[in-house]
């Protein structure tokens, strides 16, 4: 079975012309729980967007499940990506609609599953993240913490292979972030082979979580650490 991620001889650079990464090698393989650590402006935005196969490098090859993004058509592409969950620094979620609405939303976009079965299968997604607030309610009324579990909620909605998490435990105190570690834990238990990859700006907040392998960007390329 091909690695969920893997990148051959990359080159990319910013549409302002400056080179991020050069000659980048990575394979991320099934099961594994990764992270990327490095200063701001250092590049994990971007490469996040990469390894997700939003961004397209310069040269080399991105292959998301063993299928080169460069090879495929779009339509393919956007399957392929159905099955990547992303949770982003801040929750972004959307202020019109409901928190259930928005975890269900994913399911109703990319399946054919009835509308009241989705909105039980978001309820439930729900209490598996421990959401105690009214699912009804609009998500813009609610602590920054709370829009965060939603969110991971509606990240794990279409029961992705991939996991990405964008700097996840910023803007946490403590008991918040033990809870966010101890969702990611047992969501990446879950459904086996599944990858898990976070980003860091430092080494700090990453120093609590149980990794497999961790790579720090520095001098365009990636460094074991």
């Amino acid at each position: 079975m091909p690695p969920p991620i893997e990148i051959k001889g990359l080159f990319f650079e910013t549409e302002g012309g400056i080179t991020l990464f050069e000659d980048v090698n990575l394979e991320l393989r099934g099961g594994e729980k990764v992270a990327f650590i490095g200063p701001m402006s250092s590049g994990k935005i971007e490469l996040f967007r990469i390894l997700s196969g939003v961004a397209k490098p310069k040269r080399g090859d991105v292959c998301l499940f063993g299928q080169a993004i460069g090879e495929i058509s779009r339509r393919e592409l956007d399957k392929l990506r159905e099955r990547i969950g992303f949770i982003s620094l801040n929750p972004n979620l959307i202020s019109n609609l409901k928190v259930i609405e928005n975890v269900a939303l994913p399911i109703l976009y990319h399946t054919n599953i009835p509308r009241d079965d989705v909105i039980e299968r978001a309820r439930l997604l729900l209490d598996d993240v421990n959401y105690m607030g009214d699912f009804w309610s609009l998500p813009g009324i609610l602590p920054f913490f709370t829009r965060k579990v939603v969110a991971f909620a509606r990240a794990m909605a279409l029961n992705p292979d991939i996991v990405m998490c964008d700097r996840y435990l910023v803007g946490l105190d403590s008991e918040q972030r033990q809870h966010m570690l101890s969702l990611l834990n047992e969501f990446h238990q879950r459904k086996d082979g599944r990858l898990t990859v976070l980003s860091s700006d430092d080494d700090r907040e990453i120093m609590s979580l149980e990794l497999d392998r961790i790579f720090r960007i520095e001098g365009k390329t990636l460094k074991s650490v």
